[in-house]
C-alpha cells in the first residue's frame, strides 16, 4: 500500500501542474488512513480474524472513493481488535496496540489503530466506524472523533460481522461511519467533503425495514463471527464482553421481543426530545456529555459502553474532544457503575 501511496502522490503532483497549479480537490495530497472494515480494492479486510486474511477486496468502499475523489492519499489500512466488537485493541493475527501516551494502558477500540496513528503524527485524518463508541472512545484519549448519524457517510462496501448488522434498522445500535482527526476543524472539513459529494445520489438507498419476522431475527446475528473465531483462540477482552460466548442465556428471539426493543428505543427517543426542547420550545444547540467515566484503562478492562452507545441507539450525531490525558485522584474517585452484568467500580 505504501508503494501505491507514492504512485498516487506523484500522480497528484502531475495533475497539479497540468491543471495550472489547481488542486484535484479540497484534500489534495492529504495523507489519510482507513480502518480495516472499509473495502479498498486489492487489500484485505479481516475484522481482526485469521479466517478473513488473504481475501483481498474486489471493490472500493463508496466513502473511501469520495475521499479519493477529493484528492487524498491513502497511506495505509489500520487494524481492528479480534471480532471488531471490543473497546480494546488485541487480536491473534497482529497482536496488541498500546496507548500512545502510556504503554501500560490500552488504546481503546475498535478504531484503536486509527486513533493511535493520528496521535503519533502518522496520519492527518482517519476514516473509521462507530457502532457503540468506536470512534469516540479513541478520541477521548487520542484526538477528535466525529460520529455521523445513520446513512450520512456511506457504509456500502464494508466487511460486516453478521447478517443485517450494518445500520439497517432501528432495533439495534446503528453502526455508522465517522472520522478521527487532530482538530474539530479537520473533522468538519472531512464531513463537508463527504456531504458535498452527495453520496446518497451515488448508490441505491439502504432499506430501513424488513419484510418478515425471519429477516428481523437476523438483525443481531453474530453466528458468522462466532464461526470465524472457532478457528483461533479468543483474546481476553473478547471473553470479557461475552458477545461471542455469552455468560448467560440470551432471550429467545420473537416478533414480540423485537417489538419490545422497538418500544424501548422509541421511549428513549421521546425522552431525548424532551431534553432537547427546553425554555418554551427553544432547542438546545448541543448536549455536553462524557465519553466515559474514566480516561484510558488498563488492558482488557474497557467493556462498558453505556455513555457512547446511547447515541448510536438514538441515532444522534456526536463528537468527542479530549480535555486531558490524566485524572486527579483527589477529585476523580472510584465510582460505582450499574451495568447489565451487575455493579462494578471504576
Amino acid at each position: 500500500m505504501f508503494s501505491d501511496a507514492i504512485d498516487r502522490a506523484k500522480w497528484l503532483d502531475a495533475q497539479f501542474q497540468r491543471r495550472g497549479k489547481q488542486p484535484v480537490g479540497p484534500l489534495h495530497g492529504l495523507p489519510i488512513s482507513v480502518k480495516d472494515q472499509f473495502y479498498i480494492k486489492g487489500y484485505d479486510s479481516c475484522l481482526g480474524t485469521a479466517g478473513l486474511c488473504f481475501r483481498p477486496a474486489k471493490m472500493t468502499n463508496q466513502a473511501v472513493q469520495v475521499l479519493l475523489n477529493a484528492g487524498c492519499v491513502i497511506i495505509g489500512k489500520t487494524i481492528v481488535p479480534q471480532s471488531v466488537l471490543t473497546a480494546d485493541m488485541d487480536l491473534i493475527v497482529f497482536g496488541r496496540t498500546i496507548n500512545p501516551y502510556n504503554a501500560e494502558f490500552a488504546s481503546g477500540g475498535s478504531s484503536g489503530d486509527e486513533g493511535v496513528l493520528l496521535a503519533m503524527g502518522g496520519s492527518s485524518l482517519g476514516l473509521a466506524t462507530d457502532g457503540g463508541g468506536s470512534v469516540r472512545i479513541l478520541a477521548a484519549t487520542c484526538g477528535v472523533g466525529y460520529k455521523s448519524s445513520a446513512y450520512r457517510i456511506p457504509i456500502h462496501g464494508q466487511r460486516i460481522v453478521g447478517k443485517g448488522i450494518m445500520g439497517t434498522t432501528s432495533l439495534v445500535s446503528r453502526i455508522v461511519s465517522g472520522f478521527l482527526a487532530r482538530s474539530v476543524r479537520d473533522a468538519k472539513l472531512a464531513a463537508k467533503v463527504m456531504s458535498d459529494a452527495s453520496p446518497w445520489a451515488l448508490a441505491a438507498a439502504i432499506p430501513k425495514s424488513f419484510a418478515s419476522a425471519e429477516q428481523l431475527a437476523e438483525v443481531v446475528d453474530l453466528s458468522y463471527m462466532g464461526k470465524l473465531l472457532e478457528l483461533e483462540p479468543h483474546t481476553e477482552v473478547v471473553k470479557a464482553t461475552g458477545l461471542i460466548t455469552p455468560k448467560s442465556a440470551l432471550p429467545e428471539f420473537s416478533v414480540e421481543y423485537l417489538h419490545q426493543l422497538n418500544y424501548q428505543v422509541a421511549r428513549l427517543a421521546m425522552q431525548m426530545k424532551r431534553i432537547l426542547n427546553v425554555d418554551n420550545g427553544k432547542q438546545l444547540d448541543a448536549i455536553l456529555f462524557a465519553t466515559a467515566l474514566h480516561t484510558a484503562l488498563r488492558f482488557d478492562k474497557f467493556v462498558w459502553l453505556g455513555l457512547t452507545s446511547i447515541f448510536n441507539v438514538l441515532d444522534c450525531a456526536s463528537i468527542s474532544i479530549p480535555l486531558n490525558e490524566a485524572v486527579d485522584k483527589k477529585i476523580d474517585t472510584a465510582t460505582p457503575v450499574l451495568t447489565s452484568r451487575g455493579q462494578s467500580r471504576l
